[in-house]
Order: structure tokens, then sequence, then C-alpha cells
């Protein structure tokens, strides 16, 4: 038998719901850390629907006189494996102003650096 795979353009009707929460905290010291959980349920029709929650941490400084921010981030720390339609799926070819993809589909640790002058 068979299994049919929806193409794109099968599908006419995607309900997404998302419910973020953030805990942060900065230490006059000027470290800070925070965690986010958010919980995703997507109906796609003709495929189905997905319910998974994510989690995100970050741990950081902020450098002496407002200089810059070093972070430390971490996206989907349990490795949660889900399927997900981008908010931007319909387009074809993707615009350059369209953003990157909402969640990560595995764990991504990454660092980032701003900096003022």
């Amino acid at each position: 038998s068979e299994e049919f795979e929806p193409e794109i353009d099968d599908i006419s009707a995607v309900e997404t719901l998302l419910v973020p929460a953030t805990v942060s905290y900065y230490s006059p010291t000027g470290f800070f850390g925070s965690l986010s959980a958010t919980l995703v349920n997507q109906d796609v029709e003709r495929q189905g629907a997905d319910e998974f929650v994510l989690f995100d941490g970050a741990l950081g400084y902020r450098l002496p006189n407002r200089y810059g921010i070093v972070r430390l981030g971490i996206k989907n720390i349990a490795d949660e494996d889900f399927n997900f339609r981008g908010l931007t799926f319909q387009r074809s070819p993707p615009r350059e102003s369209d953003e990157g993809p909402l969640f990560t589909p595995e764990r991504t640790i990454f660092v980032q650096m701003s900096l003022a002058f």
C-alpha cells in the first residue's frame, strides 16, 4: 500500500496556538539568566496535529559601563523532535526579509556578543 504525502499546495488551513512563558534574573553585578518554555499546538489540514513544549535558556554578562553583552544560549534544550509548519510556508520562493525558523528542530548552542561604543 502506498502512503500519500500531501504537497504544500494541498494545505489550505493551519491553526497554531503558541503559549510562551519566560523567567529571567538580572544581577546588579552584570550577570543574567533566563529560562523559557513554549507550548506549541498546531493542526495542519490533511497532515494532522502536533503538540510539544520547547525549553530555551541563556546565561550572560553585561559588560561594565554598558559596553555590551556576552550571552551563551541553548535553544530546544531537551532536543525535542517535532513537526511544525513555519509561518511563511505558503510563500514560494521565500523572501529575503522572511525571518529564520521560529523553532529549531534540534538542540542548538550559540554564543552572542553585542558591543556598544
